[in-house]
């Protein structure tokens, strides 16, 4: 008896020191494998915006799906510190970032003559309207005399709005920069006429109102204010702006919504400086390809418009995609969209 007892012990004390020994091992290997990985910073923009959103997504994808690369995410004040954080660390940061930053801004801007951020995939629609509670502001050119909410001092979008309410044709406007929350909180408290704010875009044509525009409406009715869509068309043909007007159909955004509105369509494009390792972005590409439109959506309604048809997007050339991007849709049959289609 005193023989099985200390048989059975002697089994319990080698099966505890296997089960200690291949943990052990296991741990070890995990942290080899951690300490072996290549870790990328993903600039997101501001937290809660629909931008930072899918940043935190595409991280979290890449952390599960990649057998070597990790990605945070670090939050900035928006679109245009998302480059800005690109341009200090080219090698190490990636960017949700806005067409004004691919080489195409006005020398005169703050990104200079900054032309090295190349496309990875398509992102946000990020498009902006323009609200008011007043029934009689029914577009840009009935802005006189009042106060408007536009976005905040040196955001990229800022330069193109500012030069359509210009061009208006209205005359004696105040200006007040500021980021959607301010826009939002300015007119609910009646400090503005009227406030920018974001419509949810899914590609093609589907428009879902942002929580911004839901906020407001716990006040009172709102009412959407046309940009004018000729002066953003000869923005674009005079000075090279890359924010484009886009319809939205009577009905879209709300059933007392009886006419059709031009909104401003800024899209926000993964991206990354041509410096960064082609391995890198051609498993950053991989990713979000790979990833169904369906689990995009889980995360952010614009994620259903993440599947081949918009996924892989260029601007005036493939040329301006990144290397280790256009390898992939390449090696993938992958047909590349210029985003000027898709957002018209």
């Amino acid at each position: 008896m005193k023989k099985k007892v200390l048989f059975v012990s002697l089994l319990i004390i080698l099966i505890v020191t296997l089960i200690f020994i291949i943990g052990v091992n296991s741990i070890a290997e995990e942290q080899k494998e951690i300490k072996s990985a290549t870790t990328i910073y993903l600039a997101g923009g501001r937290v809660g915006e629909p931008g930072y959103i899918f940043s935190q997504a595409l991280a979290y994808f890449i952390n599960k799906k990649s057998d070597w690369l990790r990605a945070d995410v670090v939050a900035t004040a928006g679109a245009t510190a998302n480059v800005e954080l690109v341009i200090k660390n080219p090698t190490e940061y990636f960017a949700l970032a806005p067409l004004s930053a691919y080489g195409y801004m006005p020398k005169e801007a703050q990104y200079g003559n900054y032309d090295k951020l190349k496309f990875i995939a398509n992102g946000t629609s990020n498009t902006f309207t323009f609200v008011t509670y007043d029934p009689t502001i029914k577009s840009f050119a009935d802005l006189s005399n009042k106060t408007v909410n536009i976005s905040r001092e040196g955001a990229g979008i800022t330069h193109y709005i500012e030069r359509m309410i210009q061009e208006s044709g209205a005359k004696n406007i105040k200006l007040v920069y500021g980021g959607t929350g301010e826009a939002v909180t300015n007119l609910k408290d009646g400090l503005v006429d009227v406030s920018y704010t974001k419509i949810d875009r899914v590609y093609p044509a589907t428009w879902l109102k942002s929580t911004g525009i839901i906020d407001m409406e716990t006040r009172k009715p709102l009412y959407y204010v046309n940009i004018q869509p000729q002066v953003a068309d000869r923005l674009i043909e005079q000075e090279g702006s890359v924010e484009m007007p886009c319809r939205v159909y009577p009905g879209a955004i709300d059933p007392r919504q009886q006419a059709e509105v031009w909104a401003l369509s800024s899209p926000l494009i993964f991206a990354a400086d041509e410096r960064m390792d082609e391995k890198i972005v051609y498993e950053i590409t991989r990713v979000i390809f790979e990833t169904p439109s369906t689990t995009w959506a889980v995360w952010h309604s614009q994620g259903a418009h993440m599947n081949e048809d918009f996924i892989p997007v260029y601007f005036g050339d493939p040329s301006s995609i990144h290397p280790g991007a256009l390898k992939y849709y390449n090696e993938h049959g992958v047909k590349l969209v210029d985003i000027r289609d898709v957002v018209r």
